[in-house]
Formats: structure tokens, sequence, C-alpha cells
């Protein structure tokens, strides 16, 4: 079920990430322990990762109506965390793994 969510980041002396935007409770929980590169959106060489944690998201609501309006006119703002992941590294990590779990398939006969 989708809900709206808000994501407030502290990043030091270089400032804040925030935005909102709709997403899953199971999406959340996935990208909760990563670690995300957002570039340089705190400025030129300010070079932002940040290792994602629980704390990071509050959701607003989940009510679907709620949801379908703001779906509808896009009110979604600031910096969306699912904009920043790098799927082709997370491929090659998920084929990485699945190599290494044949491999130990492998060694073992």
């Amino acid at each position: 079920m989708k809900a709206i969510y808000k994501m407030t980041i502290d990043c030091g002396r270089m400032g804040n990430l925030y935005g909102q935007f709709i997403a899953t409770k199971e999406a959340i929980t996935e990208l909760i322990g990563n670690e995300i590169y957002f570039g340089e959106v705190l400025g030129k060489h300010s070079d932002v990762n940040v290792h994602l944690k629980k704390e990071h998201f509050k959701m607003v609501t989940d009510d679907q109506k709620v949801v379908a309006m703001f779906e509808k006119y896009d009110f979604s703002s600031g910096y969306n965390p699912f904009d920043y992941i790098d799927y082709e590294m997370y491929n090659t990590m998920e084929e990485a793994e699945m190599d290494d779990e044949s491999f130990e398939e492998n060694d073992e006969e």
C-alpha cells in the first residue's frame, strides 16, 4: 500500500536534505541500511553519501484518498532517494552474489 513519506537528512555543516514523496512501506524498508550517493546536491564538491536509517523517514499518511490526490497533482518535492539508486550497480551486485552462490555449490561437489 502506498503512503506519503517525508525524508529529512542532516548532512552536518553542508546542510540538510529534505524530500516528500510516495512509496510503499516495503520499499522504504528495503532502502534502509543502504548507502545512497546523492552527488553534489548541497553545492560544488559536496559529494553527499548517506547511509539511510529509519529515523530519516517519517510516514505522513497512508490514507489512500490523500495519497491519490498527492499523486494526481504531483505534490512531491525535494529529494527522492529512489531517484538516486544506482540500479546498474545493484544488478551487478546481485549477479555477483548469484555467481558466488553457484561457485559455492560447485565447490561442494
